[in-house]
Parts: C-alpha cells; structure tokens; sequence
C-alpha cells in the first residue's frame, strides 16, 4: 500500500525514511489538530459535554435550556 516494505538494493535505508516522514507527517497533524481545538476551547468543551458524570456538568455546560437539557435524558 505504501511501499516501503523491505529494502532497496541500489538505495539502503531509503523505505525506512520514507516511513520515518510519514510517521512523522500524521503525528505533526494530530498536534496540529489538538493544538487548534485548545486554541478553541474545543477540546475543554468536548470533554466536558462527553463526561461520564454528565450530571454534575450539564448546569455548567448549558444553563437551564430545556432544549438542551433533552440532550442528556
């Protein structure tokens, strides 16, 4: 799929850096990603509206919109 199995004759070690930046490129994009939803205050949100112990949270979250309220019965 990616083709960098094994190792080339004419260039030792050329799959494995291919891999290495590949490895690499999805890792920078993940921080990439994590870094704009702090930026956000996305991922804070997120965690909070998807806590096991939405009880205590919803009141913080949403105030008391009956609207929203149906989202966590």
């Amino acid at each position: 799929m990616l083709d960098v199995d094994g190792s080339l004759s004419n260039a030792p070690g050329e799959n494995s850096c291919q891999l290495a930046r590949l490895i690499c490129s999805t890792v920078l994009a993940g921080e990439l990603s994590l870094l704009s939803a702090l930026a956000t205050d996305e991922l804070v949100q997120s965690h909070l509206r998807l806590n096991r112990s939405f009880i205590q949270t919803k009141y913080i979250l949403y105030g008391k919109s009956i609207l929203k309220e149906k989202m966590f019965e």
